[in-house]
C-alpha cells in the first residue's frame, strides 16, 4: 500500500472517516520523523485492507495539529471508522508498531515470519 502525503485538513478528514487508517504525523526536516517514516513505509509494504495510509508534514498542514491533538512530533495515530484506536508518540520501532496492528486486529494476520508479516486493516479499539 502506498503511503499518502496529505496537505489539507480536508483529504485528512476524507481519509480518517472512510475506515481504516493509519496516521502519521511529523516534519521534512526532523531527522526522529524521517526515521519514523521510514518505519512506516516498511508497515505499509506488508499492509493490506486498510483503507488509507498516510503522512501529514505539519508545516505544510498546520491545523492538522489541533484536529489530530499533535502535542509532539512524531506521531501516529491508527483510527476505525472515525473513531482513534491508538496512538504512538515518539519514534517507534517496527516491532512497536506491528505488535499495535496484532492487538488492534489479531485475527486478520497471516501465518508468515515476522519480517514479512501481512497485516490486514480493522476497527477493533485498543483504547
Amino acid at each position: 500500500m502506498k503511503i499518502l502525503d496529505i496537505r489539507s485538513v480536508d483529504r485528512l478528514e476524507r481519509a480518517i472517516n472512510q475506515g481504516s487508517c493509519i496516521v502519521s504525523c511529523g516534519a521534512s526536516w526532523f531527522l526522529t520523523c524521517r526515521n519514523q517514516y521510514s518505519i512506516l513505509t516498511r508497515i505499509a509494504e506488508n499492509c493490506i485492507g486498510w483503507d488509507a495510509i498516510v503522512h501529514v508534514d505539519i508545516e505544510k498542514c498546520p491545523d492538522a495539529e489541533s484536529i489530530l491533538a499533535i502535542q509532539s512530533i512524531p506521531t501516529i495515530v491508527f483510527y476505525g471508522n472515525g473513531e482513534e484506536t491508538a496512538r504512538f508518540v515518539g519514534l517507534k520501532s517496527l516491532e512497536d508498531l506491528q505488535e499495535v496492528l496484532e492487538t488492534i486486529c489479531p485475527s486478520q494476520l497471516t501465518d508468515q515470519p515476522a519480517a514479512t508479516t501481512t497485516i490486514r486493516g480493522c476497527n477493533q479499539s485498543i483504547l
